[in-house]
């Protein structure tokens, strides 16, 4: 999309383009817009800077109501600079979710959304709750993929339902605004809820790949769903680093990998380089190797 946009906007002399993006996307960005001709129009990227701990604190008082503003400071806290945390954590302690006594960041961040999605299977017909969480736990995997007929048939699959329930779990999902759909396809939403899901999806109670991932790989061709082995890559750096995860939930991918790599020719090589570039930053030994 943003090729296009470039190309056409490169072309017209009163067109320009206003984007925004996290920051560890803006070499890529400007990448993709010296390839399509508007390097000539590139102007210096404008770094917002990060909320201060009072602009936190106001969020949070704003957000908490005036029955729970004393719980301002600690919801600002806990929250470590991400408003989004402040704004669905706000919910979690007025409803008495966050105990008093909490005061490790990533356990209120895994809290907060384990009862993002609870909260979310609470408004649905009790039968559809458990086929409607497996689909967000197997979409933080694939986000983005294509909306299509192959992809309707591979989650029915893998949540136990049908095509048609499938539909209507990813309209739900929609609707409450879980799920977004650009050009890429369909992804979950927002990217940081998708990121928590992935990692506590990806790796079982005793930091083993855990079945669902197993069945994933099993069903899934990573060459049909690039976003797979991109998205599986970093969830296997976080959960190596931070929760001590034993095994290497990517190392199916790796040796799918590796053989694709190995059968290719030199063009379908520099494909293959080109898209692992894009996480090798998550798999440096193997990256070396490469």
């Amino acid at each position: 999309a943003l090729g296009q946009l470039a190309g056409a906007a490169a072309k017209a002399k009163s067109a320009s383009l206003l984007l925004a993006t996290r920051p560890q996307a803006v070499e890529s960005v400007r990448h993709q817009l010296f390839l399509n001709g508007y390097g000539e129009k590139i102007e210096d990227p404008l770094r917002l800077p990060r909320w201060k701990p009072s602009e936190m604190e106001d969020l949070a008082r704003q957000a908490l109501g005036r029955d729970h503003q004393m719980h301002a400071p600690r919801l600002a806290g806990l929250a470590d600079g991400c408003p989004l945390l402040v704004v669905l954590g706000a919910a979690q302690v007025k409803s008495g979710g966050v105990p008093e006594t909490m005061t490790d960041e990533e356990a209120f961040r895994e809290k907060v959304f384990k009862g993002f999605v609870a909260d979310f299977l609470r408004h649905q017909a009790e039968p559809k709750r458990e086929r409607l969480h497996r689909l967000i736990k197997v979409l933080s995997f694939i986000s983005p993929t294509p909306r299509n007929d192959d992809l309707f048939s591979h989650l029915a699959a893998l949540v136990n339902g049908n095509d048609l329930e499938v539909a209507d779990d990813l309209e739900a999902l929609q609707a409450a605004g879980m799920l977004s759909e650009n050009q890429e396809g369909i992804r979950l939403y927002p990217d940081l809820f998708a990121d928590a899901v992935l990692i506590e999806a990806c790796v079982d109670s005793a930091g083993r790949p855990s079945f669902l991932s197993r069945a994933i790989l099993n069903r899934l061709a990573i060459g049909d769903f690039p976003a797979l082995i991109r998205n599986l890559a970093q969830a296997d750096w976080e959960a190596r680093t931070r929760m001590g995860a034993k095994d290497s939930v990517f190392d199916p991918v790796w040796k799918e990998f590796e053989r694709r790599f190995a059968a290719a020719n030199w063009d379908g090589r520099s494909k293959l380089l080109r898209q692992w570039a894009g996480f090798a930053v998550y798999q440096p030994e193997r990256t070396l190797e490469l």
